[in-house]
Formats: C-alpha cells, structure tokens, sequence
C-alpha cells in the first residue's frame, strides 16, 4: 500500500516520471516536452507544474485534469473551425 502524501509538496514528482507513467496519453517523451512547452503558462498558473531550481516538478492530478481541459478546448475550436 503505498503512503498518503503528507504535505501539499509529496503530491508533487519530476515531470521525467511523469511522463513515463502516462505513456497511454503521451506515448513518447517529446510529446509530453511538447505539449508542457506549448501550455506552459496555463499549466503554471493551474498549479499543475513548478519550477524549483529549474527542474520542473508535476502535480499529476492537476495536471491530468489541465490535459482534459486543454484538450476539449482544442477540440471545441476544431469543431467551430470544420
């Protein structure tokens, strides 16, 4: 059984295992870079990443959600374009 997160900061793990364990989603590393890249701003402002020291650190949970949300959105605009 794996431990509760503690303090707000045990939710969070580098975004490197992240990614490898959303591999349904982002099936190689440079799709989850891009993707982090093109939405950086949304994704700090959510929570969703920090940067400490220059390393960046996920909040899976929020990050998954931002994913969902940045998605619909794209795909929203898409249906209006067609």
């Amino acid at each position: 059984m794996q431990a509760q997160p503690t303090t707000m900061l045990d939710r969070f793990m580098p975004f490197g295992s992240y990614l490898s364990q959303r591999q349904n989603i982002f099936p190689g590393v440079h799709s989850g870079i891009w993707f982090e890249r093109q939405n950086r701003k949304q994704l700090l402002k959510s929570g969703a990443v920090l940067l400490i020291r220059g390393r960046k650190w996920v909040d899976p949970a929020i990050f998954d959600a931002q994913v969902l949300e940045i998605a619909r959105a794209r795909a929203k605009r898409a249906q209006k374009a067609a």
